[in-house]
């Protein structure tokens, strides 16, 4: 009685420590083998390649209905990752091919890719492929294609308006507006569900993962509000319906209200990734409480036992335990079990772990690395290099045929594991599709900040390279006011004849000679005085012009000029009137002699 008292008590005591204390107290990883990598950088990087290299030879691009599944999706996927955290281009061709493949599938574009499609998961996964595809070769055709299946996935979300009705218009109807959370006894709203087939009333964690990663991402890019408030609505779901805070079960069904309690890695695997898409979209900062349910869930999806052995921490699932184990059909989870690795990763990467689980959390992805490499390879005839099986903890017997999903799962694990390691690159800055999101908004962002800047500054540069120029020219006048002062008073005098007050045939070069050795102008017939226009159309002289050039009386043989404005005028034309005065010379004159006789000066 005694010792059952005793046990009693202590099995109340562990109860009540909080889920995650309990959880460590229950498992022991002291033992895990090879919880650490030790592989350099650039060694991992060839082999997450060759692995990849060897799945990429396998696949027909050039064939949709081989490409249409969820398998293909999360392949083409990996690939996109790869080149996209290892910054190449390897796999371009290979992503590229099969997607235009899928795109141009039927001559239907989209449209019929969507129906031929099995269900919503395969379209989500499909999108978050050609969504990396976008991140690793910057081409806007692969977002507009992710775009495209994330509104064709959108028809089968319950929206609030459609879970208060029951039914989404034309598609589903008949579900309930609101269901028992398995966490409390409460009734609470299906806004938020995303159903994975139209018939089935099913929203999964296959689905609904996926949905709120390729949500957020593109809330990322566009700064759509729908994307977020949807990814809201389903985190929301997700955490009511789908988990009780150390567990994502498989799926709910909102038609009759229940729970299909079964446990895959991917699931959970999707959930983390989707959060920490999310949160990374949405907030600068993650409330505490949100914290503390991503850190305890991610602790409890790597302890669970019913995939992680306690002993060695390796990964389970479709373990080949037997000899005479059919391995052909271990291809469900086989190729997804390296989700929850990604998972895991995302959020150690982007700093959303304390301590004590981003060290579990680089621990557990360790394992399952050195644990492939060593105990999952094995070679086949036709392939030059080691591929992977789907049994994580080895054999009993050596495999002998290529194992489709357990290369993919492999492929994924390896370039999970980038990051984790020497020369990692969980620094804070991670370099997966979600950090590329917030690095490609960022520099739109800048671009649009720097288009502005740099117009300002061409605006302000423009501005004083005007005010520079009307000074400098200002600068320029006064100088040259200073210099020649005869002729800044004189300019605004300008000198106005007319034929008649300087007759052409003046200009025709005829003389006379007098007998005193003069020469004087030929006589011109005399001009009626008065108000002068060079024409009909041309501009008039103003009254105080033409007063200006009334001649004397008796003066019809000369020519009166203001001799200012001549001197002026050569000043002008001949330039530097002050050399001649000084030297005379150039033309011969002499500046102490007098104007010539019958020479007159009008005085202004």
């Amino acid at each position: 009685m005694l010792v059952f008292r005793t046990a009693h008590r202590c099995m109340l005591a562990i109860y009540s420590l909080p889920p995650l204390l309990v959880v460590h107290a229950l498992f022991d990883t002291t033992g895990w083998r090879e919880p650490l990598i030790t592989l350099p950088h650039d060694e991992r990087l060839s082999l997450a390649e060759s692995t990849l290299s060897v799945a990429a030879r396998q696949t027909d691009y050039g064939d949709a209905s081989s490409l249409r599944n969820g398998q293909s999706a999360v392949l083409l996927y990996t690939m996109a990752e790869y080149d996209l955290r290892a910054n190449s281009t390897v796999f371009q061709t290979n992503v590229t091919a099969a997607l235009d493949t899928l795109a141009g599938d039927n001559n239907g574009g989209f449209a019929s890719l969507q129906r031929g499609l099995r269900s919503n998961s395969d379209r989500l996964r499909l999108g978050l492929a050609y969504f990396s595809a976008y991140l690793a070769y910057a081409e806007d055709d692969f977002l507009n294609a992710s775009r495209a299946l994330w509104e064709a996935s959108a028809t089968l979300f319950v929206s609030q308006n459609a879970a208060e009705a029951g039914t989404i218009l034309g598609v589903v109807s008949g579900f309930n507006s609101t269901c028992s959370s398995p966490n409390e006894d409460t009734l609470m709203s299906v806004a938020g569900a995303v159903y994975w087939t139209p018939d089935s009333g099913l929203s999964n964690g296959e689905t609904i993962g996926p949905w709120i990663i390729l949500s957020s991402l593109l809330y990322g890019i566009d700064r759509n509000n729908t994307f977020l408030a949807f990814a809201s609505q389903s985190v929301q779901f997700a955490k009511t319906f789908l988990s009780n805070g150390t567990m994502f079960f498989d799926a709910y069904d909102i038609n009759n209200c229940t729970l299909n309690s079964a446990t895959q890695t991917y699931n959970g695997g999707y959930f983390l990734q989707g959060l920490k898409a999310y949160y990374t979209a949405n907030m600068t900062s993650v409330a505490a409480e949100d914290l503390n349910y991503l850190n305890e869930l991610a602790a409890s999806l790597i302890l669970f036992p019913g995939w992680t052995e306690p002993t060695t921490g390796i990964n389970r699932e479709d373990a080949i335990t037997s000899p005479t184990a059919n391995v052909s059909v271990t291809n469900f989870i086989a190729d997804w079990k390296a989700i929850l690795v990604e998972g895991l990763y995302q959020c150690l990467s982007a700093g959303l772990l304390n301590g004590t689980v981003a060290n579990l959390t680089q621990q557990y992805i360790s394992v399952q690395y050195n644990a492939v490499r060593e105990l999952a390879s094995f070679t086949t005839p036709g392939i030059d290099q080691l591929v992977y099986g789907p049994s994580w903890v080895g054999t009993p017997i050596p495999l002998q045929d290529y194992n489709p999903p357990g290369q993919y799962a492999a492929s994924a694990l390896f370039v999970t594991a980038l990051g984790v390691g020497p020369g990692h690159d969980v620094d804070g800055t991670p370099n997966d599709s979600s950090s590329k999101v917030m690095a490609t908004r960022r520099k739109r962002e800048a671009a649009i900040i720097g288009g502005v800047v740099g117009g300002l500054v061409i605006l302000v540069a423009s501005i004083i390279g005007v005010v520079w120029w009307r000074r400098r020219k200002h600068a320029k006048a006064t100088l040259l006011s200073e210099e020649y002062p005869r002729r800044s008073s004189t300019l605004v005098d300008p000198y106005f004849a007319t034929t008649s007050q300087y007759p052409v045939c003046k200009h025709g070069g005829k003389s006379l000679h007098s007998g005193d050795g003069l020469v004087h102008p030929e006589k011109c017939p005399s001009t009626p005085t008065g108000r002068y226009s060079t024409s009909s159309s041309g501009p008039s002289l103003s009254a105080r012009d033409s007063a200006r050039f009334e001649p004397h009386e008796g003066a019809a043989l000369t020519v009166r000029v203001n001799a200012s404005l001549l001197r002026q005028l050569l000043l002008d034309v001949g330039g530097g009137a002050s050399n001649l005065q000084r030297d005379g010379a150039g033309t011969g004159l002499n500046p102490e002699a007098g104007p010539p006789p019958g020479y007159e000066e009008r005085v202004m």
